[in-house]
């Protein structure tokens, strides 16, 4: 009989804890960089009119016709 009397007591504060701990609502995280991520900002990437390749808008060469790669590809695309 004690034992089933200590369990109810058990099983109702594990309740009410349970209840107490579910109304509770965790912090909010703040939204920050991703982990890894640096200070940087992301460079354009453009894709290359004459094979298709993609690399950065700093290192492309334009001309007439779109963005190419290289000044090579450049001068066989536009003659």
């Amino acid at each position: 009989m004690k034992f089933l009397l200590v369990f109810a007591v058990v099983l109702i504060g594990f309740f009410v804890w349970r209840s107490r701990r579910i109304g509770q609502k965790p912090p909010a995280a703040k939204p920050g960089p991703a982990k890894g991520a640096s200070d940087t900002p992301a460079i354009e990437m453009v894709q290359c009119a004459k094979c298709g390749l993609h690399c950065p808008s700093t290192d492309s060469v334009t001309g007439k016709l779109g963005v190419y790669c290289t000044a090579q590809h450049r001068q066989q695309a536009e003659p």
